[in-house]
């Protein structure tokens, strides 16, 4: 067995949780793209979560299921670099993904594959994620923050390959 086993998401939480040191600077601008992509996630977990009972495909269902899930342990990893410094952890969510899960339920009404209209929509979700994290890690933010961002990050991006695939998989199944 590996000892060297590279530290999860959840084991690098409870370090964050149990670590009375964390260094937090005082420009608090980094916050802003913290809580952006808190709020992103949020809204992303709502949208997969409703994805999961429109589509009738099982599989897919559980895959949006997983990745929910996945996105609710990377808003637990975040929470506490905000509540640690507002007080208060952020709840809110995106406009931006709650327009385009509208917008995805609205055509999966209209169209006659539903599937494809959600795959399509979550996979620019994805790319949204990503970019807030990638805006998140341009700022000064504490090096443990940058560890977890970084690990949440690297979920989301397998996150978001996985649903390339299944998109481009499925596209091909429809032409």
């Amino acid at each position: 067995m590996n000892s060297q086993a590279k530290p999860s998401l959840k084991t690098n939480l409870e370090a964050v949780r149990f670590n009375k040191e964390v260094e937090i600077p005082k420009d608090k601008d980094y916050l802003t793209h913290l809580n952006d992509l808190v709020r992103a996630l949020n809204s992303s977990i709502h949208f997969y979560r409703a994805a999961n009972q429109d589509v009738p495909n099982v599989i897919l269902a559980g895959v949006f299921n997983e990745i929910a899930e996945s996105y609710r342990m990377c808003v637990e990893a975040l929470q506490p670099f905000i509540t640690y410094t507002v007080g208060e952890p952020e709840e809110g969510n995106s406009f931006a993904v709650e327009l385009r899960k509208v917008y995805a339920s609205v055509l999966a009404c209209i169209k006659s594959d539903t599937e494809l209209t959600y795959l399509s929509n979550l996979e620019e979700v994805e790319d949204k994620l990503l970019e807030l994290c990638d805006r998140a890690l341009e700022e000064n933010i504490p090096v443990t923050c940058r560890v977890i961002v970084n690990e949440v990050r690297a979920s989301i991006q397998v996150s978001h390959d996985r649903m390339l695939g299944i998109l481009r998989a499925r596209e091909r199944l429809a032409s």
